[in-house]
């Protein structure tokens, strides 16, 4: 099923209203997908996800991170690993061996989604 929720620009307002269950995100570089994400436990919730990627977002060299979308899914790695692989980007880990650190390829950058 491919991604469609609309694009939100980041505002407190707007994470605010993303809801406390599982699913994916992407964050977004104007136009530009730069990251997906997932939930990670049991208690993670899409809200609390976004908010830790949306603190690391002044890192050096990382892209500017300008909008954000999600999914609420009941199995947020396999989604997660389906939503990469429609946006047409390669693993550069295989999946399913997947480290702390996982890398995905899209075009020349390398993008790291921290799990």
């Amino acid at each position: 099923m491919p991604h469609h929720s609309p694009r939100l620009q980041f505002s407190d307002a707007a994470l605010g209203r993303v809801p406390e269950r599982p699913g994916v995100f992407i964050l977004w570089s104007g136009a530009t997908p730069v990251h997906v994400g997932e939930t990670i436990s049991d208690g993670d919730s899409l809200q609390k996800a976004i908010r830790r990627h949306l603190k690391g977002a002044d890192v050096p060299g990382r892209p500017l991170v300008t909008h954000f979308s999600y999914e609420i899914a009941l199995d947020p790695p396999a989604r997660h690993f389906n939503l990469v692989l429609e946006m047409n980007w390669t693993w550069a880990t295989p999946p399913g061996r997947r480290p702390a650190q996982s890398a995905y390829v899209h075009g020349g950058p390398l993008f790291l989604s921290v799990h």
